[in-house]
């Protein structure tokens, strides 16, 4: 104890420079461990903008961890992360193969992962929101025949790890999986989905301290003006999955070895999408994202692919279609949308027309409705979908997917004020 002692002591004495210098010899991977060593050190690590900014890292974690999945939920409390259910692929038909159960909680000031529970039956392709510690996770594929989605609510108390569910009602919407599902006020709403034969665009609400559903009709909003967009043209070029702004498309980034190069211009024809007097009732989705700023709900993507955003006003329940400015992202689905400060982030997803998946990460301003393609360099360069993400404090947590094979892998992406203002 006297030796530790004394090496504190005389490390403290250290002139700053001298103390921080272990720091540059560190892989990324090594620096969430690192960052446990001492405070100034976890300051160091948290604040240096040239270890962070502009790139996706690895969290290396012990074991025991989360097998590799696809299409789990996860969600944000506290300090710690809660991922559950998801499935593997059954290769090579990407049809759904094991569903999973289990439960698991990463704490982010230990990097830990533990195992919670199991669910009371294998769940995957579900969203969930979370209310008064609890997490709510309506319908999802069990897993029981091809075109089975339960229309059970399943419910997760955050400090006992309790599981319960909710059981259908003569109001409950109908089983499904691949909707959506945000948190307003003390009610979770639900759109869209795959109903096993069907995809679905009904919107429900659930009312978190009765526990009644309301099917909300789908009408337009009384304040919308019939909305005209401009045509646009897409080109492969110009919004490839694999380039960063700023930088050819054939360069490699130099803020990862390991970026690939784009496929050339000449690949793929341009595609010209019509944005002439776009519906305004949203289409029958699935595999869509949706988010909740100010008092809206914001749905983007998925399939059958749609290039338009929507807005349902949760004050006055309507629909409108909302004109963007900017250079749009290509149309996508299995994808997940973040809302950080003002800012909807879309990233990655899959390009079903062309059967690709893709690795670019945008920003739409909610204000000003404006889009914007981040400098940022993905974690894989040949795309991914089908993966969870969070927002803990100011970082981006993307868990899991599928990059061509199902991943076990966590990424941290530290979002800073120039891009996420």
């Amino acid at each position: 104890m006297g030796d530790a002692n004394f090496v504190f002591h005389f490390f403290g004495n250290l002139p700053a420079e001298l103390r921080l210098a272990p720091l540059q010899y560190l892989e990324v991977s090594q620096l969430p461990s690192a960052a446990l060593v001492c405070r100034e050190w976890s300051e160091a690590i948290a604040t240096t903008r040239a270890i962070w900014k502009n790139t996706f890292h690895r969290i290396s974690t012990r074991k025991p961890a989360p097998d590799p999945r696809v299409c789990h939920g996860a969600v944000v409390y506290g300090d710690k992360m809660l991922v559950y259910g998801g499935h593997l692929p059954d290769i090579p038909s990407d049809y759904i193969g094991e569903v999973k159960n289990d439960v698991w909680e990463y704490d982010f000031c230990t990097h830990r992962w533990s195992p919670c529970m199991n669910l009371a039956r294998p769940l995957t392709e579900t969203m969930p929101v979370v209310y008064n510690g609890e997490v709510y996770c309506f319908g999802g594929f069990t897993g029981d025949n091809a075109s089975y989605r339960t229309s059970v609510t399943t419910v997760i108390d955050m400090g006992t790890h309790q599981v319960s569910t909710l059981l259908p009602t003569p109001n409950t919407p109908s089983g499904r999986s691949a909707h959506s599902a945000v948190c307003y006020g003390n009610h979770l709403y639900i759109f869209g989905g795959w109903d096993g034969s069907a995809t679905l665009n009904d919107l429900h609400k659930l009312n978190l301290d009765t526990l009644e559903w309301t099917e909300i009709p789908c009408t337009v909003a009384t304040s919308c003006a019939p909305s005209t967009l401009h045509m646009e043209s897409l080109s492969t070029s110009a919004h490839s999955s694999n380039s960063i702004p700023g930088q050819p498309s054939s360069a490699f980034s130099p803020l990862s070895s390991g970026f690939s190069p784009s496929s050339s211009p000449s690949s793929t024809p341009p595609r010209t999408r019509q944005c002439l007097k776009p519906p305004e009732l949203p289409p029958r989705l699935r595999s869509h994202a949706a988010v909740v700023y100010k008092d809206a709900m914001f749905l983007w993507g998925g399939y059958p692919h749609t290039p338009y955003l929507y807005k349902f006003d949760l004050v006055n329940e309507g629909w409108s279609v909302v004109q963007t400015t900017g250079k749009a992202p290509l149309p996508r689905s299995r994808i997940r949308a973040c809302v950080y400060q003002n800012k909807m982030l879309i990233f990655f997803g899959w390009d079903r027309d062309q059967n690709r998946l893709l690795s670019d990460i945008y920003e739409l301003n909610l204000d000003n409705f404006h889009w914007t393609q981040l400098p940022i360099t993905p974690p894989f360069s040949c795309g991914l979908s089908q993966y969870s993400a969070c927002i803990y404090k100011n970082v981006l947590v993307v868990h899991g997917g599928w990059y061509g094979v199902p991943s076990d892998e966590m990424w941290f992406l530290k979002l800073f004020p120039e891009y996420q203002a």
